[in-house]
């Protein structure tokens, strides 16, 4: 991981709002409580971090399997976001 990446993870770690963060292939993804961009972007932008790409996923079928069956520490998520610096 990157610097910068490591800054954005740390960040979105502790932002209040973050249920969990984590990396993947398609950038950094955090599961939010609430649906606030805004308060995010406010929030990262206070930090100093200015991301280029933020946008809401959808949840994928497996995502919903891993919540169902209790397999991913993330049960219950509202939505993941995704990162890109």
């Amino acid at each position: 991981m990157r610097k910068d990446d490591e800054a954005l993870f740390a960040a979105l770690e502790a932002f209040p709002e973050a249920t969990s963060v984590r990396a993947s292939d398609e950038g950094l993804l955090v599961a939010l409580a609430s649906d606030d961009l805004a308060a995010l972007n406010r929030y990262l932008a206070g930090q100093g971090i200015y991301v280029s790409h933020l946008a809401r996923r959808q949840r994928s079928l497996e995502d919903a399997f891993m919540d169902l069956t209790g397999e991913d520490e993330g049960v219950g998520q509202a939505s993941l976001m995704e990162f890109a610096s």
